[in-house]
């Protein structure tokens, strides 16, 4: 038994021997190309026990996320010390800010006539800035017009005030001073009573108020005014 065991071996020896003496002259011979893809990995299979094979120029997984296609927005540069920036496209619009020369800032829109830009400031607010005041850094003439603009905000006019009434003076009848020699029938001029009776001729008065009994009779037609030629 022994011995034809020994006989087994020595023939898969000389097998052995043989295929790996021909595989050898088919290189020599330029048959057969080294295999260069695999080498023995020193882990085992944890099945089998058997050495398993591993590439040796193993291609990494090829990732599935895909590439950025977002567009940059176009960028302006402030060309003046200090560029206001308002909350509409106008000067009718207050101003909320204020850009500095030499900033850049991105333009996400524009007015119709390309006249204002709206901006994003180093802060993240958004404002609008006039075309005049900034200079193109990567500009692009397809910028979106603004889909809503907001209204200007109102300016209350103060109510106007009411006209002040001015107090004009009325003109108060100069009377005569009072006088124990002036008769009350004509309280404008100091007549004195009678006698003498007097008559227009004997005094210097004309068209002066006479009030009854009128002792001297200035008032002849009686319409209350004394002396009237």
């Amino acid at each position: 038994m022994k011995k034809l065991l020994r006989k087994r071996l020595l023939v898969s020896v000389a097998n052995l021997l043989l295929v790996g003496g021909g595989l050898l002259l088919l290189i020599g011979c330029g048959e057969v190309e080294p295999n260069n893809e695999f080498t023995e990995s020193p882990a085992t299979s944890p099945q089998t026990g058997e050495k398993t094979a591993t590439p040796r120029n193993a291609s990494a997984t090829p990732s599935n996320e895909p590439e950025s296609t977002e567009t940059p927005f176009p960028q302006v540069r402030v060309i003046v010390n200090a560029a206001n920036v308002r909350s509409g496209p106008g000067t009718n619009y207050p101003k909320i800010g204020q850009a500095l020369e030499g900033e850049s800032l991105s333009v996400i829109a524009q007015d119709e006539l390309g006249h204002w830009y709206n901006v994003v400031l180093s802060d993240g607010k958004e404002g609008w800035i006039g075309s005049t005041v900034v200079e193109a850094v990567s500009f692009s003439d397809n910028v979106q017009i603004a889909e809503t603009i907001p209204p200007p905000e109102a300016t209350i006019a103060e109510p106007a005030q009411p006209p002040q009434a001015i107090n004009t003076p009325q003109p108060v009848a100069t009377q005569a001073p009072p006088s124990a020699n002036c008769h009350p029938s004509y309280p404008t001029v100091c007549i004195p009573p009678p006698p003498p009776d007097l008559d227009c001729g004997d005094i210097p008065y004309r068209r002066f108020r006479v009030l009854p009994p009128d002792p001297h009779g200035f008032d002849r037609d009686n319409d209350g005014i004394g002396c009237e030629s």
